[in-house]
């Protein structure tokens, strides 16, 4: 913008000058002054002075305009060329600019999709997580309820031993008790004279007196319903009474 308006100002100072040197043509051409002419005619030496200090005068004061308007018309040029220069920068900042605006618009684009794709995934993801909830929420359900099933089976598993654990006691507390009978009448000695059957086994020797508190064979916990090979025959005691094996041998353990 500066370069262009000295340009616009170097324009008017030549049309100025240009303007001058026209005027000045016209003058001389239409009006001559008659002294200069009667001057330029003499044949005396100080007029022929005179006459070459005047035209002296006319033709520097044309070079001078004429000296000027070059001047002009140079420093016009110069400042042409500096504008055109600055217009032509002005130009390739611009072309420059366009194309990055373009990048900036396609980046933009670019963005938008980016944005658009991350929230359909966004979307997608909380879609799969209401999934998992739910099939976490089923699994859980489905494992509270094996849970319960499993301790009601339990329950009752543990009702049914305790139940055939207190058959087996009763049953065993009969067979003592018809064992206890038999002592009772074959009076305490420590020979049968006849094999008495206990717990499906047949005692052909009884080493104490006293009745079977649990006879030969498995037996069940009362609590827990394990059962557990139970390999010999109980008899009721008191405390302090000796401890008598059914044969000799050695005690291996105790």
């Amino acid at each position: 913008d500066d370069a262009r308006a000295e340009a616009a100002a170097l324009g008017t100072h030549m049309e100025a000058i240009r303007e001058r040197l026209r005027a000045r043509a016209v003058d001389v051409y239409v009006a001559p002054r008659r002294d200069a002419l009667d001057q330029l005619n003499s044949g005396d030496l100080l007029q022929t002075a005179l006459r070459q200090s005047f035209l002296s005068e006319v033709v520097g004061d044309e070079y001078e305009l004429v000296d000027q308007l070059r001047t002009a018309q140079a420093d016009q040029d110069a400042a042409q060329r500096v504008a055109d220069a600055a217009a032509a920068d002005a130009r390739a900042e611009q072309a420059e600019l366009d194309v990055r605006l373009d990048e900036l618009a396609d980046a933009r684009a670019e963005a938008e999709e980016l944005r658009a794709e991350v929230q359909f995934r966004i979307a997608d993801w909380e879609a799969v997580n209401a999934e998992i909830a739910a099939a976490d929420a089923e699994i859980a359900a489905e494992i509270r309820r094996l849970e319960e099933a499993l301790a009601r089976q339990a329950a009752e598993e543990a009702a049914a031993a305790r139940r055939a654990a207190e058959e087996a006691a009763a049953q065993e507390a009969a067979e003592a008790d018809e064992a206890a009978e038999d002592g009772e009448a074959g009076g305490a000695e420590l020979e049968i004279t006849e094999p008495v059957a206990v717990g499906g086994f047949t005692v052909t020797h009884r080493p104490v007196p006293g009745p079977v508190t649990s006879s030969f064979g498995p037996r069940m916990h009362p609590i827990f319903g394990t059962t557990r090979p139970h390999n010999g025959i109980d008899f009721d005691g008191d405390t302090g009474d000796p401890i008598v094996a059914a044969a000799s041998g050695n005690v291996l353990m105790a």
